[in-house]
């Protein structure tokens, strides 16, 4: 099907099975839950004129496996691709934003190039996305959201960027092939459940600069044998590292203020 609409309003073809192959032309918006349900989709091609993918745009288009190239300025809504099991792989240039959610489920999403100048990402925009293995996050992130890599289990190692300011609770929550992760000394709080069963995490050096570790920050990393804390640390709230049964050695500041269920019972503490 072709269509040459300036906008295609909200649900125009909400859950029409018999769409297989889209080309828009000429289109500037695609309305909120437009394409959304539509299960027998199986590619889209994108006009340059193309400005805005609304909330929920291609929700659960559960055959969409190939996407045209996205033209640069485009505003990818909330969960606009959420649930979009085949797409593979996803090529965005410069320039394009991308809401929440906007990825979520995407499980057999295994290749992504992000735009260079992105500055965040969106809570849950990469959750579930269960083939991805690797993927270069730009210098310019500041901000990854809540829960925004959740459950990517084939997720091995992941370079964060240097300037990143905050990493949100749950941003790794389940990443259970997670081996190796190097935190940036400009992150000051491990949130709530941040690394939760990250089961493949040994050994882990936390960088100065952190002074919070929060409620379950590292609960359920059973493979997780040693960490070094900062000097800056100060806080380390119950059961920030809970369910880790072969963690043997901590490395803290004397400082930092600790609470009986702050660590495994059995864990040898050593102050700094």
């Amino acid at each position: 099907m072709t269509i040459a609409d300036i906008t295609i309003p909200y649900a125009a073809y909400k859950e029409a099975d018999d769409l297989i192959k889209l080309v828009l032309e000429k289109t500037e918006t695609i309305g909120e839950a437009a394409f959304e349900y539509c299960h027998g989709l199986s590619s889209v091609v994108f006009p340059k004129t193309l400005k805005t993918i609304g909330a929920a745009a291609f929700h659960s288009c559960t055959d969409l496996t190939k996407l045209s190239y996205l033209p640069s300025g485009v505003a990818i809504g909330n969960n606009a691709f959420n649930n979009c099991q085949k797409i593979a792989e996803i090529y965005l240039e410069d320039g394009i934003t991308i809401g929440e959610a906007a990825f979520y489920d995407c499980r057999s999403l295994a290749k992504i190039r992000l735009p260079q100048d992105l500055t965040s990402i969106s809570k849950y925009m990469f959750a579930s996305c269960l083939d991805l293995a690797d993927i270069d996050i730009p210098d310019s992130v500041t901000e990854i959201g809540e829960g925004a890599f959740s459950r990517c289990m084939m997720l091995s190692t992941i370079q964060l960027p240097g300037n990143l300011a905050k990493l949100g609770a749950y941003a790794f929550d389940g990443c259970i092939s997670l081996e190796q992760i190097t935190i940036p000394t400009t992150v000051h709080t491990i949130e709530t459940g941040t690394f939760r069963d990250c089961s493949a995490l040994v050994n882990l050096t936390i960088p100065g600069g952190v002074t919070t570790l929060q409620r379950g920050a590292f609960s359920g990393c059973t493979s997780l044998e040693k960490i070094v804390f900062p000097p800056t640390l100060q806080i380390v709230e119950p059961e920030a590292i809970f369910n880790c049964p072969n963690l043997k050695q901590v490395a803290i500041p004397q400082t930092a203020k600790m609470y009986v269920d702050s660590f495994p019972i059995r864990t040898q503490i050593q102050y700094i």
